[in-house]
């Protein structure tokens, strides 16, 4: 199933265990919450990840980080 980040039905949530926490995950939702996927990150995350943002110059760009700093 593809994902178009401008859909108004598509949400993005960061989870993570604890706070500040040891591990995190970003979750995206293209049905607005029905059903979710754990998103493929370059890394583990450090932390419980705090941040998602989709850059309005280009949507399909989209930056998650985490309480530690991880971008």
């Amino acid at each position: 199933m593809g994902f178009i980040v401008t859909d108004p039905n598509t949400i993005f949530v960061t989870i993570g265990d604890t706070t500040p926490g040891r591990i995190g995950a970003v979750m995206r939702s293209g049905d607005t919450g029905k059903s979710w996927e754990t998103m493929n990150l370059p890394v583990d995350p450090n932390t419980a990840m705090w941040v998602v943002n989709i850059q309005p110059g280009d949507p399909q760009v989209v930056f998650a980080g985490s309480r530690y700093g991880y971008l």
